[in-house]
């Protein structure tokens, strides 16, 4: 008995398919980890038919700086972030495998929890003033008082090795007191307290192992501030925000996320809003791309995209719908900003007052007062004032206070918002007085979450800017929500009308 098998050897097949072999799936595309290793196959077909191949017939390669690949299909992602090919081929025949890595930087802790405690000498608990919160909405606050030894902090990264830095923000008291990070067996130097304000500092955790926590040593009492712990590969941390394009068109939106250190984000760190509710979104985690579809309303409307990289810098890029409103007011038709105006009277931001003919005006160019800002704030970011109606204040001219504003101060006091205005017998609220341009920003600088960029400032009167707010006056100018007057000045002192609140909360929004 005999047989025969014809046999036919080929240039080229006409297709590839990869496998990944831990799945054992095939696969078009891969997003991984910084330093993940994924071992690919490589299989050919001629007229759908299976082609017999060995390893060394499939030529692998990498385009961008995504990794590197063995000649077997061994492929090991780089510690940086980034989207790129592999591609493999075999004769004529090639086929391009689209990669995404996600960036060399992880969150040790970033303080959005804190458990309050003390040791000998030292107390912490968790701060959500914003005045002392660099990312995000909270930090841990430690209080010490040094008699004998060191203060110890305890924060448990012992398992920090694995990434050969640690960064952290601390902010200094000034004291020139010592600050060591902790180790398994040894505290390393860390800086000294000279400093007053937010400083990033690199601990070296491939020489020193994980980290245990925090030490204080010298003399006296003061307050420090601890945030953002990120494990990184890097010694230069990436302080630059992430890249982000919006559009609408009608009733579709068009956006880009990027960042040039991460490459695409997680779809968990974008969020879109409209009018500030959050709304689905598709995201394409190779390319960056977002698109989402939005329902006919004809009034005008805000979207808002935000991103928030690895390491906590957060960037927002907002678009107004077209649109628009029916005049509410008697007194704001024609006003340049009635479509401001009438948007946040539709979010419930803002109210009237009733006119002697019975009708109903805004009075758009009065100045606001810091107790009708109080109100406005509350409104505008959701916050239920009756929440804090059991708070005690203790602000000298507490019996001035209106009634209809009392829960408003409550809660923007209890939220560290809004603190109240020095003077000789104490701190007084003065909730009939003219807001200033400089507290306005201040207070909404306080209710954005930390890891916002800073503008170099320019106004014609920076010595203007009172100390206390240029911080939130830099990150609101960089956000493109404060812009100066023409003569390029900014008028840190002046008052701003209800209409010109209007147009900034609109632009937040």
């Amino acid at each position: 008995l005999t047989a025969s098998l014809p046999i036919r050897v080929i240039d080229s097949p006409d297709s590839i398919s990869v496998l990944n072999e831990e799945t054992g799936r095939t696969v078009s595309s891969l997003t991984l980890d910084f330093g993940q290793k994924v071992e690919l196959s490589a299989s050919a077909k001629l007229k759908n038919l299976d082609v017999y191949a060995k390893d060394s017939d499939f030529t692998w390669s990498v385009t961008g700086n995504i990794g590197t690949i063995t000649p077997e299909g061994s492929f090991t992602a780089s510690k940086t972030g980034g989207a790129g090919l592999i591609t493999v081929t075999a004769g004529d025949c090639t086929y391009e495998l689209s990669v995404a890595v996600k960036s060399g930087i992880m969150t040790g802790q970033d303080f959005e929890a804190v458990e309050a405690g003390s040791s000998e000498g030292v107390s912490w608990s968790q701060e959500i003033s914003m005045d002392y919160v660099r990312y995000g909405r909270g930090s841990l606050k430690a209080v010490y008082e040094l008699s004998e030894g060191r203060a110890a902090i305890p924060i448990d990264l012992s398992w920090a090795w694995i990434t050969e830095y640690v960064t952290v923000w601390i902010y200094g008291d000034g004291s020139g007191n010592d600050v060591y990070s902790r180790h398994k067996d040894k505290d390393v130097p860390l800086t000294k307290l000279d400093f007053k304000g937010w400083r990033q500092f690199t601990i070296n955790t491939g020489k020193n192992g994980g980290i245990t926590g925090f030490a204080i040593d010298g003399q006296g009492s003061g307050t420090i501030w601890i945030d953002q712990m990120l494990l990184t590969d890097y010694q230069t941390p990436d302080l630059e925000p992430p890249y982000i394009t919006l559009n609408v068109n009608k009733l579709m939106v068009y956006g880009t996320v990027m960042d040039a250190t991460d490459g695409c984000l997680d779809a968990s760190n974008i969020s879109l809003t409209l009018d500030s509710a959050p709304i689905p979104f598709e995201y394409d985690e190779l390319t960056g791309d977002i698109y989402a579809a939005i329902e006919e309303s004809g009034e005008i409307r805000r979207l808002t995209l935000k991103a928030v990289d690895a390491s906590g810098n957060v960037y927002s890029v907002s678009c107004s719908t077209e649109g628009q409103f029916e005049t509410v007011f008697k007194d704001t038709d024609g006003h340049w900003a009635s479509d401001y105006i009438s948007y946040m009277y539709k979010l419930g931001v803002v109210t009237g007052f009733d006119s002697k003919d019975g009708g109903y005006d805004f009075r758009p160019n009065v100045n606001v007062t810091r107790a009708q800002f109080a109100a406005m704030i509350c409104r505008w970011r959701s916050i239920n004032a009756a929440d804090y109606a059991t708070v005690s204040l203790s602000f000298t001219d507490n019996r001035d206070l209106p009634e209809w504003a009392i829960n408003y101060i409550k809660a923007v006091y209890s939220l560290g918002i809004m603190k109240g205005i020095a003077g000789e017998g104490g701190i007084a609220f003065k909730p009939n007085e003219v807001l200033t341009r400089a507290q306005a920003m201040t207070i909404l600088g306080r209710t954005l979450e930390g890891g916002r960029m800073s503008a170099d400032l320019s106004f014609t009167d920076c010595e203007s800017i009172p100390d206390w707010s240029i911080a939130y006056v830099s990150k609101l100018v960089f956000a493109g929500v404060i812009k100066g007057y023409d003569d390029g000045s900014l008028k840190p002192g002046g008052g701003l009308t209800r209409a010109q609140v209007c147009k900034i909360l609109t632009e937040m929004t």
